[in-house]
């Protein structure tokens, strides 16, 4: 399993910067994030950052978007920019609200688009594949289950997190709902984000709960990548300890 790091984490610093924290980490590969280093509307600049970053020995394995799911067009530029980059799979996010506030006819536009989507992004070898999130689709086990069916395309699956937006009363409640989405998506998972919170604003090391993400990432397959994303305090030391944490688990 490789491991990789979200350029999203650190959105202040240059993509140069950037390159130079995931060598100096010994990480696999970057997912370089659309919305301030990599637009999809540059495709001169997502080649050029997708060849530096290649010749600095690390992967562009994938392309963070933040395509939503709705403008078949918008979805034909970002999968050009993934091509220009040199990555085989987009990240998206199925929509802007909880799955139970979908109507019946905004889930089937929804998927007509993803349908859609997903032959351009067949043309040129893509996978899709949704944020597991709040304030999506794709938000718990059940609903992201249903979308990735409704769709029924074999390059539309998903990434996983840990459900820090459903956090219960008790560590062990939480290690529980997280086995359980793992157990029921792991056909359909193919990248992890990687981090340490409790609810919406609390960050906190790794290392705290290697125990439990030795075992999430049990549940992936030889060619997922654990990409670590934001870290407590904003904090380029706490992502060096945070990387070196996951090192220790992936090994």
């Amino acid at each position: 399993m490789k491991i990789g790091l979200c350029s999203v984490s650190f959105r202040k610093l240059s993509v140069d910067e950037i390159i130079i924290l995931a060598k100096k980490a010994n990480l696999d590969a970057i997912e370089w994030g659309a919305d301030i280093h990599c637009p999809f509307t540059n495709l001169n600049l997502c080649k050029e950052i997708g060849e530096k970053t290649r010749a600095n020995g690390l992967l562009t394995y994938s392309y963070g978007s933040y395509f939503r799911c709705k403008d078949v067009n918008e979805f034909k530029k970002i999968s050009e920019a993934a091509k220009a980059l040199g990555a085989s799979v987009i990240r998206v996010w199925a929509g802007e609200k909880w799955s139970n506030e979908f109507s019946k006819e905004e889930f089937t536009n929804m998927v007509n688009v993803l349908k859609e989507c997903a032959e351009i992004a067949k043309v040129n070898n893509q996978i899709i594949c949704f944020e597991y999130h709040h304030h999506t689709f794709n938000d718990y086990k059940e609903s992201s289950l249903t979308l990735i069916k409704a769709v029924n395309k074999d390059n539309v699956k998903t990434y996983w997190q840990t459900q820090y937006w459903d956090d219960k009363s008790s560590r062990e409640d939480n290690h529980k709902n997280n086995i359980e989405s793992l157990k029921l998506l792991k056909n359909y998972i193919v990248n992890f984000h990687v981090y340490n919170w409790v609810g919406y604003l609390e960050r906190y090391p790794l290392d705290l709960i290697k125990r439990e993400m030795k075992e999430y990432l049990s549940y992936a397959n030889i060619n997922s990548v654990a990409y670590l994303e934001f870290f407590k305090d904003d904090s380029v030391e706490q992502f060096y300890q945070d990387a070196k944490a996951l090192k220790d688990i992936v090994s």
